[in-house]
């Protein structure tokens, strides 16, 4: 089930499975206790807070805390720097860092200047955040230093960003972040700041609005629910129209006893799981009430905590993995425990309000951030011009896997559909392409960590 899942979905690190047989994932919160002549036992350590109104100036203690998170995270006795993608998120550590050096609260761990790396895509300007790294550079008198990474770039580098990953990954953004990484070393600096961590903790997320809005109908928060959705999408149109009905439908299906939610779980994961898949019958229900038990109660709440429990660990995974192979320590303000449980004390609109996604932290950066980098409502992240790489550099890697006898003898998916699916891998949805990633992804993991795991040096590529 994990395979199908990773290549449906692009879900890892979402049960304790792993890739590899009998090693299995600690979740989040647990620990492992181990005595002589006996089986290791696993237990849950942590757990986040119950939920309350979070008590006092809500936004004062956000701020307080996320100031301090960072100061904490600069201390080294080594060169510190930022990762900055032009987001809320990374924009705002940059701007905290300066303000705390520039006041003398904190050091760069002996750099005489904060220096900042970023990912960039002169020739796609769709996926490139120039103009808003060069913002927050310049409001911050940061030290700034890109790189472009280009699919040229990852075919050459395909075979060690696998290895030192050590299972798939989703998405060609995973080669951004090596590439920012490589390139803070290149430059001096082996520690580094990161917003990893904002989007789970702060709600910024697309993705997380739909159960906000929701629960506001569930709760009979009707005003509030017109509000809000007028302030997301607009006062009327189709985006609004839609959003109407898919929040009536939600809150009516998550109103029913669980076992009838359970049952259009699996009837909707089914109908959704790709058609080139093998094993959708079976597979996709139990994935789909598998969803279904954990999206009960507040289901803004609930959307948060799977988000934070669910979805992070994978990047973090990646993270981690890239920042290592570069002997870079990656550290994540965002995610201090304190700034966390503060967090998820508080009520939806701290992080919703009034159509803003991390509405908190905006609060909390009011006036230390560019005016287009404060107001942003969109959304790239990491992104890279996946289309377009698929359908140029990476071409030859693509048709070397989904030709190859390999490819159609594991069982995963329909070869033939997926033949279809690589003649045009945009076809005007990136869901697409992101798709024939995976299986490309997937199948180069397979030759190298399951057919060949003691030859890192055998060529991944058949032709």
């Amino acid at each position: 089930m994990f395979a199908y899942a990773s290549l449906a979905r692009g879900f890892v690190d979402s049960t304790r499975e792993t890739f590899f047989t009998d090693v299995l994932l600690f979740r989040p919160g647990h620990l492992a206790r181990v005595r002589p002549g006996a089986r290791a036992e696993i237990a849950r350590w942590y757990e986040l807070p119950a939920s309350s109104d979070g008590g006092g100036d809500a936004t004062d203690r956000f701020e307080e805390l996320f100031v301090d998170a960072t100061r904490l995270r600069l201390v080294s006795d080594v060169p510190v720097g930022t990762c900055l993608s032009g987001g809320l998120d990374s924009s705002s550590i940059v701007s905290v860092v300066a303000e705390l050096t520039s006041r003398g609260e904190a050091t760069l761990g002996g750099a005489a200047v904060q220096k900042t790396f970023s990912a960039r895509y002169a020739d796609d300007p769709q996926v490139d955040e120039g103009r808003f790294i060069a913002a927050v550079a310049e409001r911050t008198e940061a030290e700034r230093h890109d790189v472009f990474p280009t699919g040229q770039s990852l075919l050459a580098e395909l075979e060690p960003l696998l290895w030192h990953q050590e299972e798939p990954f989703g998405s060609t953004s995973i080669y951004a972040q090596w590439c920012v990484y490589r390139l803070a070393r290149a430059e001096g600096v082996t520690v580094t700041l990161d917003g990893q961590g904002g989007d789970e903790v702060v709600g910024g997320y697309p993705h997380q609005l739909s159960p906000f809005l929701a629960q506001l109908v569930r709760t009979g928060h009707a005003r509030a629910w017109a509000r809000e959705l007028r302030a997301s999408y607009g006062a009327e149109g189709a985006d609004a129209a839609r959003a109407l009905f898919a929040t009536a439908l939600r809150s009516a299906l998550w109103s029913t006893p669980a076992p009838f939610q359970r049952a259009v779980q699996a009837a909707k994961a089914k109908a959704r799981y790709p058609d080139w898949l093998n094993r959708r019958a079976d597979i996709a229900p139990r994935y789909g009430a598998a969803v279904a038990s954990t999206r009960r109660g507040d289901k803004f709440a609930a959307q948060m905590v799977w988000d934070l429990t669910v979805g992070l660990p994978s990047l973090l995974r990646y993270c981690d993995r890239n920042s290592m192979a570069h002997s870079v320590e990656a550290r994540l303000p965002f995610l201090d425990h304190r700034l966390v449980e503060l967090c998820f004390s508080l009520p939806a609109n701290a992080r919703i309000e009034n159509g803003r996604t991390k509405a908190i932290l905006r609060s909390a950066m009011l006036g230390r951030l560019p005016s287009a980098v404060a107001e942003r409502r969109d959304k790239i992240g990491f992104q890279t011009p996946e289309s377009a790489w698929l359908q140029r550099e990476l071409r030859a890697v693509v048709d070397d896997v989904v030709g190859s006898r390999s490819f159609a003898d594991r069982g995963y998916v329909k070869p033939e559909r997926v033949r279809e699916l690589a003649r045009n891998p945009a076809g005007g949805d990136p869901v697409r392409a992101a798709a024939l990633w995976r299986c490309v992804n997937l199948e180069l993991w397979l030759r190298r960590f399951i057919d060949a795991p003691a030859a890192q040096t055998a060529p991944l590529l058949h032709a």
